[in-house]
């Protein structure tokens, strides 16, 4: 394509480039450069992409675009006010509008995210729907898995996905920092959902109102028929329906509140059959993931397919199948009869959910709890997760799940200052190497316990340990290899 295509109306100096350049492509990843790019420099948190603007050049981009003043290039440079706008602009154009053709459904919340896109997944694809998934997890384009190490990838590689598919309906977990960050410019959504807000990523925001700001960004981004869905049992959610009826936007409020649009007659954490009432006829559903925290996730996705089309008394039947979410409350058993439930929750409020639902299960056994706190990241919530833990467990054991560049030592003495802060020591061991914590765990439960790895799920670790395993999964595996050999001597 052309340079004078793709900046035409754009409001920029064009006096020092040549409009009739052929343009290859578009990043903001100087790594991603092939020759004839556009290299956009944008200033990130943890890095500026103008220093790595020599790098781009060395890889063939005929154009930078920038926020500082710079001279002396070995290709033209324009100077622009927001990297991030142009970035967008520019790939909207190059790719001549990707979203057409599409149903685009975006879901933010602190938690619930991923269960519910894999949710709306299924349900769509029983239903007949080509589905893809941008997410936490990976993303999913034409049937293809790919890798991912961002919940709301960069710019650049957003587009290229939705250049790619040829999916029906395109499912985007939405992230604050993508939201922010204008990773998803002019990416125009059907359907917008808000599952919850808790407190997570503090470090980031600072407060709840601008965390809540941040999430509220995606409502704004609905096509002039767009649909949002609302958690209405969340505090936040409630607060975000106000706002969006001044705003005269289409709303559709799923919870227990009688007069929700979907009202969700939900059990006692013990059990997954939950009753739906949609013009006060009675529906009832069994969750294949137990918990209250699931079946809120189930039932907005339950609202979301029934806007394109998935009858309310079908869903029951479309879910017998449900092969589950990875890192989501996935259940093993050890061969010492222990089980072990492996779930990505993170926050205090997603530890509560998750052990109080193992409690219904627990009957008279007792709760092991292990999980982490992430160097660099939210330290306001560390107390509370660690206070909801020690009311359910018999045991907490803390970890980390991600030192993001602290030292394992401060992380620890972090640690140690925060159950200091509890007065006692008794049920809590402080274990920095993730392993040598499970191992400790197994060796204190006994046939009928349950051990429950919190905070990482489907992820990998990102660094060394001392016994050969990556992720939680595979802890497990380990262990059960481990005890299988130790009862077969």
């Amino acid at each position: 394509m052309k340079l004078s295509e793709l900046v035409e109306t754009l409001s920029l100096d064009l006096d020092t480039v040549d409009l009739a350049t052929e343009i290859t492509g578009i990043t903001e990843n100087s790594s991603h450069v092939l020759p004839g790019n556009i290299f956009v420099a944008i200033t990130g948190n943890d890095l500026d992409g103008h220093a790595f603007i020599q790098d781009s050049i060395n890889r063939g981009a005929s154009l930078i675009i920038g926020e500082n003043e710079l001279s002396d290039l070995a290709v033209p440079y324009l100077r622009v006010n927001e990297s991030r706008q142009i970035l967008g602009e520019l790939l909207y154009r190059f790719y001549q509008n990707p979203f057409k053709n599409k149903k685009i459904i975006g879901v933010t919340g602190t938690n619930g995210k991923t269960t519910t896109t894999y949710f709306i997944k299924h349900l769509l694809k029983k239903h007949g729907y080509t589905v893809g998934v941008i997410g936490t997890i990976g993303y999913e384009i034409n049937g293809v898995f790919l890798a991912s190490s961002n919940t709301t990838p960069s710019t650049s590689i957003l587009y290229n996905l939705f250049n790619r598919s040829n999916d029906d309906v395109i499912l985007m977990e939405v992230s604050s920092h993508g939201l922010v960050q204008n990773r998803m410019h002019n990416v125009p959504f059907d359907f917008a959902l808000f599952t919850n807000l808790q407190k997570d990523h503090l470090d980031y925001h600072g407060t709840m109102e601008s965390y809540f700001q941040a999430k509220s960004l995606l409502f704004s981004q609905l096509r002039a028929t767009g649909i949002s869905i609302i958690n209405g049992d969340d505090l936040w959610g409630r607060k975000l329906l106000r706002n969006l009826a001044q705003e005269d936007k289409e709303t559709i409020r799923v919870g227990s509140n009688p007069k929700s649009d979907l009202v969700v007659l939900s059990p006692s954490p013990s059990e997954e059959e939950f009753t739906l009432i949609e013009n006060d006829i009675p529906i009832k559903i069994l969750s294949p993931l137990p918990g209250k925290y699931n079946i809120e996730n189930l039932s907005m996705a339950i609202a979301t397919v029934q806007q394109l089309g998935v009858p309310l008394n079908s869903v029951d039947a479309y879910l017998k199948d449900f092969e589950g979410v990875p890192g989501r409350f996935e259940q093993y058993m050890l061969p010492n009869n222990v089980r072990v439930i492996i779930d990505y929750a993170h926050t205090a409020e997603a530890i509560d959910y998750c052990l109080q639902t193992v409690s219904s299960l627990a009957a008279d056994n007792n709760i092991f709890s292990i999980f982490g706190f992430t160097g660099k990241r939210d330290k306001v919530k560390r107390r509370y997760m660690l206070e909801n833990a020690l009311s359910w467990s018999k045991k907490v054991y803390l970890t980390t799940d991600d030192l993001h560049d602290v030292p394992t030592d401060h992380l620890r003495k972090e640690t140690a200052d925060i159950v200091d802060s509890f007065f006692y020591t008794e049920p809590i061991v402080i274990d920095m190497d993730r392993t040598t914590a499970f191992e400790k765990a197994v060796g204190d439960a006994r046939a009928g316990d349950f051990i429950v790895l919190m905070g990482m799920g489907h992820e990998d670790y990102h660094y060394e340990f001392h016994y050969p395993v990556k992720s939680d999964q595979e802890l497990t595996d380990y262990f059960a290899t481990k005890l299988s050999e130790i009862k077969n001597v």
